[in-house]
């Protein structure tokens, strides 16, 4: 999303990154508290993430399409927000774009507030409970976005192999042969050392064709306009 030397430059110092001043990047969402970006500068680091306020939300608040303004969020910590907080907000900081991650989505990102916002979740199959894939965003020098998607590995391929080749145990009733046994739990070490390194066929990557042109609209201020070269409804 950024080129290295905004990440070099910015990385380990803001909870928040501004791409061109339009497209506002954070991990978790808004907050009831975030006036002026400045509150984020400001903002002591290293520091531990306190249970409410700016940076709190900054981590963890979640958009919601069925909340209206502010509302409590079923992680027990931080607020959802509706469409309306995210117009709002994008009007009057003169944004584009919010960009962030923090929820799992089904095709690795995922639009909010008529493509105002974007949840990108970059993890393919997260932590082996999801069939989700994941989603990488870049953004071109004229705030061109696109999409590339990591595919979801095949469950039963990702993790059928780990039994593949193994060796069988002896039965109970075979005399004891020191010898052998020591060659077979070698086997078994070096087969589990091979499945554990090598669990699965590598995921592919597919490109999007799918981007986010920033335009002009009446007023003058920019907004997005989503094209679609390969049948996205519009």
């Amino acid at each position: 999303m950024f080129n290295s030397k905004s990440w070099k430059h910015e990385s380990n110092e803001r909870p928040e990154q501004l791409v061109d001043e339009k497209i506002f990047c954070c991990h978790g969402g808004l907050s009831p508290d975030l006036q002026a970006m400045e509150q984020i500068r400001r903002i002591m680091r290293p520091t531990d993430v306190p249970d409410q306020g700016l940076l709190c939300d900054l981590l963890w608040s979640d958009p919601d399409k069925d909340t209206a303004g502010w509302g409590e969020n079923d992680r027990g910590v931080s607020f959802t927000f509706g469409t309306e907080i995210v117009g709002k907000f994008l009007s009057k900081h003169e944004f584009d774009l919010i960009c962030r991650a923090h929820q799992v989505v089904e095709d690795g990102y995922e639009f909010f507030a008529k493509r105002q916002l974007v949840t990108l979740f970059s993890a393919p199959n997260y932590c082996g409970e999801f069939d989700n894939a994941g989603a990488l965003m870049s953004v071109d020098e004229t705030l061109m976005c696109s999409f590339q998607i990591l595919k979801p590995a095949d469950k039963r391929k990702l993790y059928s192999g780990l039994n593949v080749g193994r060796p069988n145990t002896p039965p109970r009733a075979q005399p004891k042969n020191k010898k052998k046994q020591i060659i077979l739990m070698i086997l078994v070490v070096m087969n589990l050392y091979t499945t554990c390194m090598c669990p699965g066929p590598r995921r592919v990557v597919n490109s999007v064709n799918m981007s986010i042109r920033p335009a002009v609209n009446g007023t003058g201020r920019h907004r997005n306009e989503v094209d679609d070269l390969h049948g996205f409804p519009r």
